[in-house]
């Protein structure tokens, strides 16, 4: 199976607990919660410049930067 947001393939024990759909953990995170820059307060939400996850980032890795960040680790593609 794969995932709705990123496309990538869910390996055993990243699936998401949800009403039905397929996510990573952190994919489903990235959807609710938005991006780094988002959490950060720091996207045109905010008054800031820039949206989305940082240049270079896959969807997968710009949800797992975004889950790292909630939980207050840092995080490396």
């Amino acid at each position: 199976m794969t995932c709705d947001y990123c496309h990538e393939p869910i390996l055993p024990g990243e699936r998401a607990d949800n009403i039905g759909s397929n996510f990573h953990v952190e994919c489903l995170f990235r959807c609710v919660a938005g991006s780094v820059s988002h959490l950060r307060k720091e996207c045109s939400c905010y008054g800031g410049e820039g949206d989305g996850d940082a240049p270079g980032l896959t969807l997968r890795q710009g949800a797992k930067a975004a889950w790292a960040e909630y939980n207050g680790g840092g995080f490396a593609a």
